[in-house]
């Protein structure tokens, strides 16, 4: 375990880099991924069988530096189970997990060092921009409502952190693995951190983070599109509280009440109740939903209000 008044400057930190045809962007985030002011790098790439130029581009980049070593999988794992398994493979003494169509500021990795203090888990804003690289005027933080603090119930509703700006200890992976198969990796990875020392919020952008058709993940867990019914968006949440009640933390106990109670109520029928009267009692489940000065929060809760009213 790394000191908390240690001098991190000279610490490796390993980044998991995870590529599926990602041929379009991949050269810009691996020279942002070299550049990085930190210099201590171990980069894991795992190329999850592309059929693109994905691999001839890491194997170019490889060769040049050493810091840079490449995993071919020789069948597609999917996204979550490529992550897992190359955040396993890191050695160094923090983890940052990368995608591959990103950019990241040149001092990212050291700012989240300078901030992580004794917590478990960093993490920073992001600029969004579209497929050319264009900054589109916001960020992630007008989206979500970012989080500081020790309290794992918060992420039952909703995750404002990405792999993309997290830097986290190692000993998080050694807590976080095995990885559940019903979440993403870094709500996962938020949600243990929080139960342990925290996580903490640094209020810069220092990604810029690429929306564009291909992207994979969806902001904060929930998936807007058609056709999904409050049931769906409860077991959801009912996935989330069982990975809370299943490690020791100070809300273990409540989290496996939340549990027990949702399971029975969406066996009878009655889901929308249970989550008004957990939001009720529970009031970090609030945090994620509650109201800010910005558009897009108020398009957010009114999404919500509307996945209720389906049957």
């Amino acid at each position: 375990m790394v000191a908390v008044n240690d001098d991190l400057s000279a610490r490796t930190v390993s980044i998991a880099l995870c590529v599926y045809n990602g041929a379009t962007h991949l050269r810009a985030q691996i020279e942002s991924l070299l550049a990085q002011s930190h210099t201590a790098l171990e980069i894991i790439a795992s190329d999850d069988a592309s059929s693109d130029d994905s691999a001839a581009i890491l194997a170019e980049y490889a060769a040049s530096d050493p810091r840079l070593v490449v995993i071919s999988n020789t069948s597609n794992q999917g996204f979550s189970a490529n992550f897992s398994s190359t955040l396993a493979r890191c050695t160094g003494d923090f983890i940052c997990p990368s995608d591959q169509d990103d950019v990241w500021h040149p001092q990212k990795i050291a700012r989240l060092l300078a901030a992580i203090t004794d917590h478990d888990l960093a993490y920073c804003d992001s600029a969004m921009v579209d497929a050319e690289g264009h900054l589109l005027g916001r960020n992630l933080s007008q989206q979500l409502a970012m989080y500081s603090g020790r309290d794992p119930l918060v992420f039952a509703m909703s995750n404002c952190i990405s792999g993309h700006a997290m830097l986290f200890r190692r000993g998080l992976l050694e807590r976080a693995l095995p990885m559940p198969n019903t979440l993403y990796y870094d709500w996962w990875l938020a949600i243990v951190a929080a139960g342990g020392r925290g996580v903490l919020y640094v209020d810069t952008p220092l990604v810029e983070f690429r929306r564009h058709e291909q992207t994979v993940t969806t902001l904060g867990g929930i998936r807007q599109q058609d056709g999904v019914s409050m049931r769906v968006f409860l077991m959801e949440r009912l996935h989330l509280l069982a990975a809370i009640s299943s490690f020791a933390s100070p809300r273990q106990a409540d989290a496996a009440r939340l549990e027990k109670q949702l399971r029975q109520w969406l066996d009878e029928g009655r889901g929308l109740p249970f989550l008004f009267s957990a939001m009720r009692f529970h009031r970090p489940l609030l945090y994620p939903l509650r109201p800010r000065l910005t558009k897009a929060a108020r398009l957010s809760i009114k999404y919500l209000l509307a996945l209720f009213r389906k049957p």
